[in-house]
């Protein structure tokens, strides 16, 4: 008689194989997603955060864009540019409404941010807070603010 070890990890993994298969093959999702979803890349230096969202074919004046002190929301609309006479065979990017937000470690200023849209690239610069207000407490409840450079606006 031959002895024969069990492996519950091999048995599991060939199970989850089988209805990974069985599930792709009864629930298709050609169009998972109803709306565009642009790709957006979001970048940090010393100074600000820097969102590049790649949204061809938007209509520039359909960008609705909301700043927050820790994010931003990016909303518009992808309209296909059609080439007259021909008929779109492949596209890998949808056409329709989209909204991208993100969060961000550090406070932006909300007043500060700038937006430019060239050549189907949004760019969206934020301002990190450079300045925080550092107040002195005396014992006797006088309080003597002054400015201060500083990053930690937790503080």
């Amino acid at each position: 008689m031959t002895l024969v070890r069990w492996n519950p990890a091999q048995e599991i993994e060939s199970i989850r194989q089988e209805l990974d298969r069985a599930f792709s093959s009864t629930f298709t999702y050609p169009n998972r997603e109803s709306s565009a979803a642009p790709v957006l890349q979001v970048w940090e230096t010393p100074e600000a955060y820097v969102a590049r969202l790649v949204a061809i074919d938007a209509d520039a004046d359909s960008f609705d864009i909301e700043a927050f002190p820790y994010g931003l929301a990016i909303s518009g609309k992808i309209s296909p540019n059609v080439l007259e006479g021909a008929k779109l065979v492949y596209g890998d990017y949808r056409d329709g409404d989209f909204t991208r937000k993100f969060r961000v470690a550090t406070q932006i200023d909300t007043e500060a941010v700038a937006a430019d849209y060239d050549n189907g690239v949004l760019t969206v610069t934020l301002p990190k807070v450079s300045r925080s207000r550092v107040v002195k407490v005396a014992l006797n409840g006088n309080s003597d603010t002054t400015e201060q450079e500083s990053t930690d606006t937790n503080a």
